[in-house]
């Protein structure tokens, strides 16, 4: 089963920059921005368009990647990505689920924090997103499931379960 890691690249550069719109409007609420991605999500133009200048879906990229992680940088919109940033950011610790192994045959190690988007209601518009991506793969219908990860100082994933990077 191939799985796909979108994410923001947090390095020390990146987190000087801040966004136009963070700084002309003030903070965004987590309510504001979870009615601005919901607003997106429900553009049926808006997304059209933003499918289109990503290739109309996920499915060729996953089959390319031959069961391994793919990685997507700078794949949603950036206001998308913001607004689901900050939802993310405030959502209280009892949304988040442990995911620790020490490594054996079956599993990588890893420590890191996830949340499963079904399981948050401010995301539940990025679903629909999500499943229009991969409505099928290989001509059978799916049904995608998508998780946030945060990850801490202490928190990581091994380098063989990142694809060898």
């Amino acid at each position: 089963m191939a799985s796909v890691a979108v994410h923001e690249d947090r390095s020390p550069r990146r987190r000087l920059w801040r966004s136009p719109r963070r700084v002309e409007e003030g903070e965004l609420s987590p309510e504001r921005a979870a009615r601005r991605l919901a607003a997106w999500a429900e553009d049926a133009a808006r997304q059209e368009r933003w499918l289109a200048s990503r290739g109309g879906g996920l499915e060729a990229p996953l089959l390319g990647a031959g069961g391994g992680i793919l990685r997507l940088r700078d794949f949603l919109p950036l206001e998308a990505a913001e607004n689901t940033l900050r939802v993310l950011e405030a959502l209280p610790e009892s949304v988040w689920s442990l995911s620790e192994q020490g490594g054996d045959a079956n599993a990588a190690e890893h420590r890191f924090w996830s949340a499963d988007v079904a399981d948050v209601p401010q995301l539940a518009p990025l679903r629909g997103v999500f499943w229009r991506l991969l409505p099928t793969l290989r001509g059978e219908p799916t049904l995608p499931i998508f998780s946030c990860g945060r990850y801490g100082a202490s928190d990581h994933i091994s380098a063989a379960s990142e694809g060898g990077e």
